[in-house]
């Protein structure tokens, strides 16, 4: 049986998976790849198993629709979120969100180009394609941490305006959110600063070994300092978090309908509506981001060879990258369905856009 090592692709564990089959990096393959002063000679390579047909088909097909569908829902939600009547705390963090989750779709995209067989028979393509997968794992990282923890900081917000409603203007600030929203990008690269150094391309595109790690990489120090963020400070930490803060705001707003339904009166500072997109948002990014929580946690305990040996994490993995692919999409869809000023905004952004192409053609 085929052991499956997968690469650690944020702090809530996006396994991603390549069709080569794992083996062991010889000192005569290391000669081949060139390049050997940095390369531990007799190390296990990073690499995905065979892909089965119906994954193929399922990853070929349904993830382009999927980030196709996110990008242009992002696009549209930074359209409205920008404009000035919008403008607030909730909105500062959805923009960064948005903006987050938009690079996420983007950067992604040219690995759709794996599914044409052609193209990955051709070796300078080959080598192309290891060269941005390197790439591809460092951004996507970076960003993956910063909308983990944005959306954190989305929860504690609307948790401190309920709990100080009357002081809500004074506390919760468009200045101090856009200051946490610098402090969790500066701080997320750092983080994810050091994976650059973590891997190298295999240069030899007739190899089916794509990677290869680097003595920084196996060494024990930086092995520990990547649990320590991939699954303390990205993975445990912000999920407590959630749960707790996002625990709060549910029974917030189930007593804060009740207690409408029952005398009719509403707060003229009433953020309710917010609070419900909010909510909604942390309960999809929970539940699309548990599989991947608990991979890596089985990881942590047993290991990563002992957990990845068995089929079951196979489609595990699979199933965990739909799901981030659909949480990164589905926030459009979301303001669409809850905020009437949202909606209101968007058809206005829409008409005027129609009346510039329109303009535009007719000159």
């Amino acid at each position: 049986m085929p052991n499956l090592v997968p690469e650690r692709l944020n702090g809530f564990s996006r396994y991603l998976h390549y069709p080569e089959i794992e083996q062991s990096w010889t000192s005569e393959l290391t000669k081949m790849a060139g390049n050997t002063s940095n390369i531990l000679e007799d190390m296990e390579i990073t690499m995905a198993r065979n892909m089965s047909s119906d994954t193929k088909a399922v990853c070929a097909v349904l993830t382009p629709i999927i980030c196709s569908t996110g990008i242009v829902g992002n696009i549209l939600s930074l359209m409205v979120l920008t404009r000035k009547e919008m403008t607030s705390v909730p909105s500062c963090f959805l923009k960064a969100l948005c903006v987050c989750d938009l690079c996420i779709l983007l950067i992604q995209f040219p690995d759709f180009f794996k599914f044409n067989d052609s193209l990955m028979k051709m070796g300078s393509f080959i080598v192309f394609y290891r060269y941005y997968k390197i790439v591809w794992y460092v951004i996507a990282n970076y960003f993956l941490t910063c909308a983990c923890w944005i959306i954190t900081a989305m929860a504690i917000e609307r948790c401190v305006s309920l709990y100080f409603l009357t002081k809500t203007k004074m506390i919760c600030t468009i200045l101090r959110a856009r200051v946490s929203i610098g402090g969790i990008t500066m701080v997320s690269l750092v983080l994810n600063f050091f994976r650059i150094f973590e891997y190298v391309p295999n240069t030899n595109p007739s190899h089916p070994a794509p990677y290869l790690t680097t003595r920084f990489g196996l060494s024990k120090g930086y092995i520990a300092y990547n649990y320590a963020v991939g699954i303390v400070l990205v993975s445990v930490i912000p999920l407590i978090m959630l749960v707790t803060f996002n625990s709060f705001l549910v029974c917030y707003l189930i007593m804060h309908r009740k207690r409408v339904a029952k005398t009719g009166l509403t707060s003229s500072v009433d953020p309710g509506r917010v609070s419900v997109v909010v909510a909604t948002m942390v309960i999809i990014f929970i539940m699309c981001h548990s599989i991947g929580v608990y991979v890596s946690m089985h990881i942590a305990l047993v290991g990563r060879a002992e957990t990845l040996r068995y089929p079951m994490f196979h489609r595990l993995s699979d199933i965990n990258n739909l799901l981030k692919n659909f949480n990164t999409s589905i926030n459009f869809l979301l303001f669409c369905v809850i905020s009437k000023k949202f909606r209101k905004i968007l058809k206005r952004v829409l008409k005027r856009q129609k009346e510039v192409f329109t303009s535009t053609l007719r000159t």
